[in-house]
Parts: structure tokens; C-alpha cells; sequence
């Protein structure tokens, strides 16, 4: 038997397969120019290459970016982003965003913030609720809440406040330890830091000389994606709103408009998301075929 990519897929059905669509691949820059610009995470090609690591994926040669596809041959994933179908060897699974004749379809959840909305008293279902926000707000910055860009001198305070997060939540019995991610999120930093392929904002929040906040965002295409967004709330309270309004403000003055808070992986965290501030929710389905 020869060396298996999955149960399904041998090296042998990749060689062919290279060997008749050769003529079809592409650069990244090319990829990154022709991607098209989804507000969901599970479309938008920025965080999808930040969480498959796709820059360490081309350096390792388990990646292939074709005219329309980005095949990662570890996993055996197809994403397609054009309306273009390739004969892929048995045991590929496709996934695409767009309305084409594949089985399975899902239908996937997100959470959007409009910033100006954070900030309108109308947009809340009464004044309450509307002034206990902006005074988590408030309450951050009397404690002398401030922000530092995440650097090498000081990404050691980033894995910091990351490993302690990570250590309350697992202490939780609330937690689904089998799939938390442990160390994604700090990897998902270092990506950012290391192939600067897209624009991003990386911060560290103090209150005095301890770190006490994680925050990554990506900036493509008009949408900021809030990729990380971690605090010690559990020591600080409403820690974690505070700091999300401290943002969103600088946000709003930068002339950004929306951030993508990410999908709901479960009702509860659709909920939780849902409470926090005034939303937009927007569907998407994914295709996938296997």
C-alpha cells in the first residue's frame, strides 16, 4: 500500500491529479486579489487561510491553489470560490458558498455589530439597558484601562492572558474540552504577525502592569472579523464588554462600520452574542459534497 492522504484518497490520486489541471494553478497573490469579499467567517477567504494556517500549508507543500479552488490535501478539503467544478479524486470534501447543485447543504448563522448602532440610544430595547453598557465602558477606563499593539517584546503578555483564559475555561464543567481550542487562537496571532498577508489589528489591554485582554482583527474588504477577542472577565467584571466598546469606539472613529463577531456555534453563544449589543444576523449556506 502506498502513503494515504485520508482513508479514501492515496498520493498516487494526487499526482493525477495535479498532472491533468497543472495549467490551473495559481499564485496566492492571485487568489487573494480574485477571492470574493463575504461577510461570513466560513466564506471569507482571510480567516479560513488564518485558521487552516495556509501559509504554513504552502510552505509544507500540503496545499494547492487552483484557478477557483484551494485544495488542502491534509485534511482533504476543497473550498471552491468560483462556479467552477473540478473531477476530484474520491474522498475530497467540497465546501462552497454559493448556490450550486451540491448535497448537504447547511445553513450557518453570524452576528454582526453596526458601530454607530452601539452607540444609539433608540437601538436598545429601553434607556436601562442602553446606560448600563456605556457604563462598563466608563467603569474601564476610571480603572485606567489602556492598549498596546501586540509586538515581540510584549507577545509573551499575549500568551499570557491567552494561557489563563484557557485554564478558567477548562475549569468550567460548562466547557466542551474534547474541541476548545487550546492553542488556535495564539497560533491564529502568530500567523497574523508572521505572513502579514492581510491587515490587521493586534492589542494587549492593561489596567496598570497587568494583562488583562487579547483582541485580534482582520480588516478586509470593508468588514473588520473579530478573530480573537479574550479577558480576564472572571477577575474583572464586564471586563470583556468594556473592552468591546473601548474598541468599538476607535473602530467608529477609524471609519469602520461593521464587525463580524463570528457564528454561532452553539444557541448559547448565538444568544449570548444576540444580548450583548444591538445586531444584524446574517444566513449563509455552505455546499458541501463528500
Amino acid at each position: 500500500m502506498g502513503t494515504q492522504i485520508s482513508e479514501k484518497l492515496s498520493i498516487q490520486d494526487l499526482k493525477d491529479f495535479l498532472k491533468k489541471y497543472k495549467d490551473r494553478v495559481v499564485s496566492l497573490k492571485k487568489v487573494i486579489e480574485e477571492f470574493p469579499p463575504f461577510q461570513e467567517h466560513a466564506c471569507s477567504f482571510p480567516v479560513s487561510s488564518l485558521f487552516h494556517d495556509l501559509v504554513g500549508s504552502l510552505r509544507d507543500g500540503s496545499v494547492i491553489l487552483l484557478d477557483g479552488a484551494i485544495v488542502y490535501l491534509k485534511s482533504a478539503t476543497v473550498v471552491l470560490y468560483k462556479d467552477i467544478l473540478y473531477e476530484f479524486p474520491t474522498g475530497f470534501q467540497i465546501k462552497t458558498p454559493f448556490e450550486l447543485p451540491y448535497r448537504n447543504r447547511k445553513k450557518l448563522k453570524e452576528i454582526l455589530y453596526r458601530l454607530p448602532d452601539i452607540f444609539e440610544r433608540s437601538m436598545y430595547r429601553n434607556s436601562d439597558a442602553f446606560r448600563n453598557r456605556m457604563r462598563y465602558l466608563k467603569k474601564l477606563e476610571k480603572a485606567g484601562y489602556a492598549e498596546r499593539d501586540v509586538t515581540r517584546d510584549n507577545i509573551g503578555d499575549a500568551v499570557k492572558v491567552h494561557d489563563e483564559w484557557v485554564r478558567y475555561k477548562l475549569s468550567l464543567p460548562s466547557t466542551f474540552k474534547k474541541s476548545f481550542p487550546k492553542a488556535k487562537y495564539i497560533s491564529m496571532l502568530r500567523n497574523c504577525m508572521n505572513a502579514r498577508l492581510f491587515p490587521y489589528k493586534a492589542l494587549v489591554g492593561y489596567i496598570g502592569d497587568e494583562p488583562v485582554s487579547l483582541t485580534l482583527y482582520l480588516i478586509w474588504r470593508g468588514m473588520v472579523y473579530s478573530l480573537i477577542g479574550i479577558s480576564k472577565y472572571w477577575e474583572h467584571k464586564h471586563l470583556s464588554e468594556g473592552v468591546f466598546l473601548y474598541q468599538a469606539r476607535k473602530l467608529l472613529e477609524d471609519g469602520h462600520e461593521y464587525v463580524n463577531v463570528g457564528y454561532e456555534q452553539n444557541r448559547g453563544i448565538g444568544n449570548f452574542k444576540r444580548e450583548k449589543f444591538p445586531y444584524i444576523e446574517v444566513a449563509t449556506n455552505i455546499y458541501l459534497v463528500k
